[in-house]
């Protein structure tokens, strides 16, 4: 334990106790995400998008970890909405444990969902940035920052219908070509996100690096709606 353990204790976000942001009783509490198909929402098995479904600017699957409930929903709130960029590690640590029970494998790049510029510049950073960074240390992947970025200003997905967001995300993602130059296309990208709700944001950058030629786009949330 430091000084900033004692100045500022890490409480569960679920139960209050001590000790870290999730404790191992309250995460059992949650259930376990299903996985489906990123195109039908159909289950597949490991996230896998359906053959039947796949086209050549699909994602090729998704994994998302748990539902968005109890303290995984409270964890990613205080990191979004209250800037808790300290809450960032235990979420991260805790899916880093999940996602190796999905055996993805290869030499894996990993990037995250952009935000627009003025977004960001208000929240101070952005959360997807942050749990990509830490999931790929913590599993070996390849970061890659600022691959994709919001070409426009757009309305918050999180009150938006599925249609409505599919029209609200369209056309402004694009990737950050001084960057794209510098990975693997043959190599498989993972683009991070916090929640899977209709999908809209994580399809359009999928769609957008498969464009630009990227063999394999997998989608990785840390919870599903």
């Amino acid at each position: 334990m430091n000084v900033l353990d004692i100045l500022f204790p890490k409480n569960c976000l679920g139960c209050g106790k001590g000790g870290g942001y999730i404790c191992g009783r309250c995460l059992t509490k949650v259930s376990f995400a299903t996985t489906c198909c990123p195109v039908c929402t159909r289950f597949s098995f490991y996230g896998k998008t359906h053959s039947a479904c796949k086209s050549d600017l699909s994602l090729d699957g998704v994994v998302s970890l748990w539902e968005h409930k109890g303290v995984i929903k409270n964890a990613i709130s205080q990191v979004k909405y209250k800037f808790a960029y300290d809450v960032v590690s235990d979420v991260v640590a805790n899916a880093a444990i999940e996602v190796n029970k999905f055996k993805l494998s290869g030499n894996i790049q990993c990037a995250a969902v952009p935000l627009h510029r003025q977004r960001e510049n208000w929240r101070g950073f952005n959360q997807s940035e942050r749990f990509a960074e830490e999931v790929s240390r913590a599993l070996g992947w390849q970061y890659v920052p600022s691959l994709l970025v919001r070409t426009k200003h757009t309305e918050a997905q999180v009150h938006l219908h599925k249609k409505k967001r599919l029209r609200n995300i369209r056309g402004k993602i694009a990737v950050n070509t001084d960057v794209f130059d510098k990975i693997d296309v043959k190599n498989p990208l993972i683009i991070v996100d916090d929640v899977w709700t209709t999908g809209a944001t994580l399809k359009e950058c999928g769609r957008v690096l498969k464009q630009k030629g990227i063999k394999e786009v997998w989608g990785l949330t840390i919870a599903k709606a």
